[in-house]
């Protein structure tokens, strides 16, 4: 296994661990009620958000965190407790350091290598996804998920990053600023941002949609319609 997907495996593991001790809290004053509204006991376990580092855009909470965030930005993160900081990656990579270096523990035992050989490793940056919607006349992205991910480099020069376990080709800072300018001047297009931008930069981001309803708005976009 080749040292790209040696990281992989150990931000798999340490997300492993850490849904362990998210999906351990309780609360006892939660109410619920089954069929026809019968009151069952008081109290459920429930999954605690953990807080992404974010050195670019504000951090956001995410109950499902994966392997293609950066292991700055993870080991960075945290549970929020109030004006408490809880930083559980940190402190499970510790852990995970130390069964490694005391008791000689191996955890690249696997199979598992999501990321091809000749790929290169880039910096991390801060990567949108990106949601296409089409109607009739028109259509937008939405721009959620701000998320610091590592960017891998293919051997013809395409881009990608990993989301839940799989590579997606990514599109450029300049793109979606031509996004963004395109929607401005034609009232068919629309953008929105789940976080704001700060300072008008742009990022790149991942476009999650049917290929043809992509195609299509690029189209509507470049007024080739």
């Amino acid at each position: 296994m080749n040292q790209t997907n040696k990281k992989i495996t150990r931000k798999e593991l340490l997300l492993s661990m850490e849904r362990v001790i998210a999906q351990s809290c309780h609360n006892g004053s939660i109410r619920n009620y089954g069929a026809w509204g019968v009151r069952e006991p008081d109290g459920r376990f429930f999954r605690y958000p953990l807080t992404l580092f974010n050195s670019e855009s504000e951090n956001r909470k995410s109950k499902s965190p994966d392997a293609g965030i950066s292991m700055e930005a993870l080991k960075n993160s945290y549970y929020l407790f109030g004006k408490n900081e809880l930083h559980v990656i940190e402190a499970l990579d510790f852990i995970l350091t130390s069964l490694e270096k005391e008791y000689g523990l191996n955890i690249y035992r696997t199979t598992s290598e999501p990321i091809p050989e000749g790929y290169r490793l880039l910096n991390a940056e801060t990567i949108f996804e990106a949601e296409i919607f089409l109607g009739a006349s028109g259509g937008g992205w939405e721009f959620s998920k701000p998320s610091p991910r590592d960017v891998y480099e293919s051997p013809d020069g395409t881009k990608y990053v990993l989301i839940k376990g799989a590579l997606h080709p990514i599109r450029s800072p300049a793109q979606m600023k031509e996004i963004v300018e395109s929607c401005d001047a034609n009232e068919n297009l629309w953008h929105r941002f789940e976080s704001p931008r700060f300072n008008e930069k742009y990022y790149s981001f991942v476009e999650f949609g049917d290929g043809d309803d992509i195609k299509e708005l690029y189209t509507l976009m470049r007024g080739q319609r």
